[in-house]
């Protein structure tokens, strides 16, 4: 990825944006609490809409169209970059995730769905096993003490191909653990980091299948286009120590990816989440992540 380097933010700068951003949240978007009873499931708790039994919800504040294929690269990604869903699972079961892509505003830089028309947002999305620690973000003085504990430089926490851990201005600190996951087109799009299968065709919309065990889930949704990220300031680098430059969390600036004063839009995208099958085992991706 792109390296830009950052010598100073204005304290007028960091004071006119929400900090509230800058942390991992589920607010508004669980895919609910799936149990068997008499050899029916059910799924309860759900945000957005049950139908035919399938949890779906829409958003239109997905951070960039770049997120999920950034963190694939060696130096990872940034967790703001999408969008986090979590889900309860309490008997075990073969679930179906599916992603349809929305736009953006180009007037605005909000997200749109259902998509019209202009930039089509390429989901990619990864399934980990745990939640994320409240209020945790890629900043924390716990989560870049961790990161430094690597053997490669990161622009941020997220690892969208391995396990990875993240913490909160508390001092606490938790592991996701990976899962799988799925991304929308071809190397053309999402870029080459190794272990990634795409979906063959880049058309807006991916599905994954996966086989889970009893416990609470993490999705994490973002884009696909990994040279969307090369028009705004990400991944910048302290020239001396070779680790990533982490916007203060009372800023709110981790979740704008600025250069010149831009912001990158947003997108829109509807993430499906239903169980089809009791037992069913179904291998899921595999990856080199840490």
């Amino acid at each position: 990825m792109k390296k830009t380097y950052i010598l100073a933010v204005t304290t007028a700068a960091l004071l006119t944006i929400n900090s509230a951003l800058a942390h991992i949240g589920y607010t508004g978007r669980n895919l609910g609490t799936w149990n068997l009873s008499s050899g029916n499931w059910s799924a309860t708790g759900n945000s957005g809409n049950l139908s035919d039994g399938t949890v779906t919800i829409n958003v239109t504040n997905i951070s960039s169209d770049f997120g999920w294929a950034d963190a694939t690269d060696s130096d990872w990604g940034d967790s703001h970059r999408g969008r986090w869903f979590s889900v309860t699972i309490n008997t075990a079961g073969t679930f179906q995730i599916s992603v349809i892509g929305g736009g953006t505003n180009t007037g605005t830089n909000s997200g749109v769905y259902p998509y019209v028309s202009g930039t089509r947002f390429l989901p990619g999305f990864t399934i980990f096993k745990n939640l994320a620690l409240a209020s945790s973000h890629d900043g924390a003085n716990i989560s870049i003490n961790w990161r430094q504990g690597l053997t490669h430089a990161t622009e941020g926490s997220l690892n969208a191909l391995g396990n990875f851990s993240i913490g909160n201005d508390s001092g606490q600190i938790g592991e996701l653990v990976y899962v799988g996951h799925a991304v929308d087109g071809t190397s053309s799009n999402y870029g080459a980091g190794a272990g990634i299968l795409g979906d063959g065709n880049a058309d807006g919309s991916v599905s994954g299948t996966f086989t889970l065990e009893p416990g609470t889930y993490s999705v994490f949704v973002g884009g696909a286009n990994y040279s969307g990220q090369n028009a705004y300031n990400v991944g910048t680098t302290n020239a001396v120590t070779g680790q990533d430059i982490v916007y203060p969390a009372t800023s709110g600036l981790a979740d704008l990816v600025v250069e010149g004063g831009t912001a990158a839009p947003s997108f829109g995208a509807s993430i499906s989440f239903k169980q089809v099958s009791n037992y069913e085992i179904v291998p899921v991706i595999t990856s080199n992540g840490t």
